[in-house]
């Protein structure tokens, strides 16, 4: 059966999504258009590289905008001259700018079109109302609508999509259990931790993410239950809006644990070594806010690392302001899903439970990777193709 050419426009590769482009490649003829350049932490692998056929647009900036003229014209004038022995083109994330040029571009071309929605509640400025007003006009224009996960879809039948054009579609995160750890810096770091149970922090650190709230949940845990760890892995972001304000948030996060000795930092971990940090730990611990600036609503655009610790088979603390919690997480069975509501206080008793309950967390971590293999299946992918355009 001769297989489908559909043309896939992403923002740039990233090491973690290794198995969809694989998946993608093995049941479709595929092209990829990727906005910017690889990073030299995150090259392209062989195994792509030389079987793929992808182009660069080598946007230097973190995300394209409106106003970026130029790349948003050369992007256009891409997706026409790729697109046109295509028989369907798929843009990630329906709320990007380059959703709405790839609309553009198969409207003109006449192929059929089909968004993954990623964003699932918000609000913001007026500018922002704008984009969401052209993102819900695509998503209601289009062909297909993929849904990462359940939130996705809520939202997307609260905004009156049709159901029949919604099809579940995994963000694929490659098996981190198959990749060999670094046994060196697992031995050196051992020393360090013992037998006290290990809480990891591991993503970018910014304001939204909550550190600095759960570093003061851990300082009292620390207080009530004695020898604990705490570890960070992560850095400041210096890229776009956080270019002002991560590192200040990050020297307020190294600020608040100074005074401990048994919180740890290390710098932004490369994608090919992050297994060896997760290896490292006993329940991975990730707070985002739902309120920055006191009351600006903020969410997590899906949560990678959430699927990454349930790979690694850790049992799971996560707040509600998290996609992907909602598709790893059995509450009370695989870890905790957190309510933003009351955040500190129910952080604490979700760190306290497994402080109190030690040998339930190696039952959670078993079933964080059953979650996770029930979850993150290529097959539901390729079927949602499929099944959206089965012409």
């Amino acid at each position: 059966m001769e297989k489908k050419k559909i043309l896939y426009i992403n923002k740039q590769y990233r090491a973690y999504d290794l198995l969809k482009y694989q998946t993608l490649l093995e049941n479709f003829d595929l092209t990829v258009i990727w906005i910017c350049p690889f990073r030299d932490s995150d090259p392209l692998p062989d195994s792509l590289r030389n079987n793929l056929g992808f182009r660069l647009l080598n946007f230097k900036g973190n995300r394209l905008r409106p106003y970026h003229i130029y790349s948003s014209i050369k992007l256009f004038m891409m997706m026409l001259g790729a697109g046109q022995n295509v028989s369907l083109i798929i843009s990630s994330t329906s709320d990007a700018w380059h959703s709405k040029i790839a609309f553009l571009a198969g409207r003109l071309l006449k192929k059929p079109t089909a968004f993954r929605k990623e964003v699932w509640t918000g609000n913001g400025s007026l500018r922002k109302k704008v984009l969401d007003f052209m993102t819900l006009f695509i998503e209601k224009n289009s062909n297909a609508v993929f849904c990462d996960g359940r939130k996705q879809k809520e939202f997307l039948l609260a905004n009156k999509l049709n159901p029949e054009r919604l099809f579940p579609f995994p963000r694929l995160i490659k098996d981190l259990k198959k990749e060999k750890l670094d046994l060196t810096f697992i031995q050196n770091t051992a020393a360090i931790h013992k037998s006290r149970l290990r809480y990891l922090y591991l993503g970018r650190i910014i304001p939204q993410k909550g550190l600095d709230l759960l570093i003061s949940v851990f300082l009292r845990l620390q207080k009530d239950y004695g020898d604990i760890l705490l570890f960070v892995a992560g850095g400041a972001s210096h890229r776009g809006y956080f270019k002002r304000t991560s590192p200040r948030y990050y020297e307020h996060c190294r600020n608040l644990a100074k005074d401990s000795k048994n919180i740890f930092f290390w710098q932004e971990v490369p994608p090919a070594a992050v297994h060896n940090y997760y290896h490292l730990a006993d329940v991975f611990v990730h707070p985002h806010k739902k309120f920055l600036d006191g009351n600006r609503v903020v969410y997590e655009g899906w949560g990678n690392v959430v699927v990454e610790a349930a790979a690694m088979g850790l049992p799971l603390i996560v707040s509600d302001r998290v996609p992907s919690a909602f598709e790893l997480i059995e509450n009370q069975k695989s870890g905790f899903i957190v309510d933003t509501d009351n955040l500190e206080f129910n952080l604490y008793n979700a760190m306290k439970f497994f402080l109190e309950n030690r040998e339930k967390v190696g039952e959670f971590g078993k079933k964080s990777r059953e979650m996770y293999e029930k979850f993150n299946n290529p097959e539901k992918l390729v079927n949602s193709i499929r099944a959206a355009f089965p012409k």
